[in-house]
């Protein structure tokens, strides 16, 4: 979709999320923002790194919850993002003015080596597989060396996911992309290989299940996934 539909949808955008996951019971589009966060937050402490000393920028940051979120834990981090309806929701949050820029993800407005970390979340199945590599060689542009790169997608192999996707309009006619998709354009960018983890396995009514996601955290099958590479050194 062009920015401009974002444009449009911008002023009512986490209601058209929660309203396709409500259908299956789902929890809010908030409740799977959160858990993006968190799951940044674990990842660099299982690695020993302190996130209260890097610096991320989200690409594709949206209205900029997930900014915000992150903002709890790191040192500092902006977003940017190509609609000018979704920036001006993101800028009424209570961050620095400064948090959030406008900009594409094949041409982001930093210097080099700008930043510890890089993340993006669902942004690539808006996205053509063409268009893939431009925007990862762009994220690894901003990102110091030894730098790590986040993207989040909705997994394909998962009935539900799609299913939800299929009834939200701001996904009508994209394409869903596969881990190994993904992967694979990730090592054509220079990235080490990167690790996969499976998320959002149990949708609420199974909450109570949720514990052991972590423990399947390899199994395909989650509603999301994650893969997390590194620039070299």
């Amino acid at each position: 979709m062009a920015p401009a539909d974002f444009d449009e949808a911008s002023s009512h955008y986490e209601e058209m999320v929660d309203e396709a996951v409500a259908a299956l019971g789902g929890e809010s589009s908030d409740y799977y923002l959160r858990l993006k966060a968190d799951e940044i937050v674990r990842h660099l402490r299982r690695l020993g790194k302190d996130p209260a000393e890097r610096e991320a920028l989200d690409v594709g940051c949206g209205t900029g919850r997930i900014v915000e979120l992150l903002s709890e834990s790191f040192r500092r981090v902006q977003g940017v993002e190509p609609s000018a309806g979704m920036l001006a929701r993101a800028q009424e949050r209570p961050l620095p003015r400064d948090t959030f820029h406008r900009g594409q993800a094949e041409k982001l407005p930093f210097p080099e080596a700008s930043f510890d970390l890089v993340l993006s979340t669902c942004i690539f199945h808006h996205s053509s597989q063409d268009h893939h590599l431009a925007m990862l060689h762009e994220m690894r542009r901003v990102l110091r060396p030894g730098g790590w790169i986040f993207i989040f997608e909705h997994n394909p192999w998962n009935p539900l996911t799609r299913w939800v996707v299929s009834h939200c309009p701001l996904d009508a006619g994209v394409t869903l992309y596969s881990a190994l998709q993904i992967r694979r354009a990730y090592r054509l960018a220079g990235f080490q290989t990167p690790q996969v983890r499976f998320i959002a396995f149990f949708p609420k009514f199974l909450k109570v299940f949720r514990r052991l996601e972590p423990a399947l955290s390899w199994l395909p099958f989650g509603g999301q996934y994650y893969l997390c590479g590194r620039k070299p050194f």
